[in-house]
């Protein structure tokens, strides 16, 4: 066979190549989500709308409850302002009152003016539990990482219901398991922390239990422990006090304040290690200092560089050699990832 005949051939196969790609490119652009696809975005959308509505109808409540409480405060200053008005009209019928009756009478309306100056004041509290279901998407092509692992689960910390009680949780956030696989618990919404002993029912409170509160042995929502082995201590990220506090013995210290979130030896204790620890001001545009870490991840922290200092000093006990190297960069924007 020559060469032209030869190459006339391969322009013909590559003209089918061609022709079936362009067919195959007309169905694929004619594609349309499937029936499957379009079932679970219509379950989506549902979820959407219930969970507007739940909110809805939350704040509705709310409303109603403060409106309610404000109505109840009216109700009963009115009530002491009528029954005083009729000691008044009682008294000028009478035509006999002293300096002891006018005394009583002007000390009764101050009492009415004072408490209506300074009602009871109402206040919203944040609950960390979901308010409504989650739901997330799982794609066809990954299967669950936990079809790898034996199915037969065991309770080991909680399990009787949500309450304060020293067997019971409430809300447990972030934990932290020990070379003698004790398991730390954030209790957050009891705002503890409990010490659950391997193998054992055996539990207490190691930090907090005195209530919702910002003094030096009270804790506010706490998401996060860490246990420091070398002097014994634990570390807290206290969430709603904004603060890292570190107990020993029931003595504690503040070791980071007035932050937005700094605890990142925590990150680590959920195995995320971020590559770029960026601590900057509040503002858009600041100088701002930057720990590399030894990881592809990364996370911003509020601060400035006692910040980055505190936190490096935490991770160097329980984490040594996390940190590579801290650099300051002069124009660090809040966007950085």
């Amino acid at each position: 066979m020559d060469l032209t005949k030869h190459r006339q051939i391969l322009n013909e196969e590559l003209h089918l190549i061609i022709n079936d790609y362009n067919q195959f490119k007309q169905i694929f652009n004619e594609q349309k989500p499937s029936s499957h696809d379009l079932s679970l975005i219509d379950q989506i959308n549902q979820w959407k709308i219930d969970s507007i509505n739940k909110i809805k109808q939350k704040a509705k409540d709310c409303i109603e409850t403060v409106i309610k409480c404000s109505q109840t405060f009216l109700n009963d200053i009115e009530k002491r302002f009528n029954d005083l008005n009729e000691q008044i009209k009682q008294f000028q019928r009478e035509n006999e009152f002293n300096e002891i009756n006018l005394n009583y009478l002007r000390n009764q309306l101050r009492k009415i003016k004072e408490e209506l100056n300074n009602p009871p004041k109402t206040s919203i509290e944040q609950d960390c539990q979901p308010f409504t279901n989650e739901i997330s998407i799982i794609p066809l092509e990954k299967k669950p990482k936990f079809n790898n692992w034996n199915q037969n689960a065991i309770t080991v910390a909680g399990g009787n219901g949500y309450g304060e009680n020293l067997n019971q949780l409430n809300c447990p956030v972030g934990i932290f398991i020990d070379k003698n696989k004790n398991i730390f618990i954030a209790d957050c919404s009891n705002h503890r922390i409990v010490e659950w002993k391997h193998n054992t029912t055996e539990v207490q409170i190691i930090a907090g239990g005195n209530g919702k509160g910002n003094r030096m042995n009270q804790l506010n929502y706490p998401t996060d422990v860490i246990v420091d082995r070398q002097n014994h201590s634990i570390i807290i990220a206290d969430w709603q006090n904004r603060r890292v506090v570190q107990w020993v013995n029931q003595n504690q210290q503040i070791l980071i304040d007035n932050i937005d979130f700094a605890l990142a030896a925590l990150l680590v204790s959920w195995n995320i290690y971020p590559s770029f620890i960026i601590s900057h001001s509040a503002a858009d545009q600041a100088a701002a200092f930057v720990a590399v870490v030894n990881s592809p991840r990364s996370v911003t922290i509020s601060g400035d560089e006692k910040t980055i200092d505190a936190i490096q000093q935490i991770l160097s006990i329980s984490y040594p050699n996390v940190f590579k190297a801290c650099v300051r960069i002069e124009n660090a924007f809040h966007h950085i990832k």
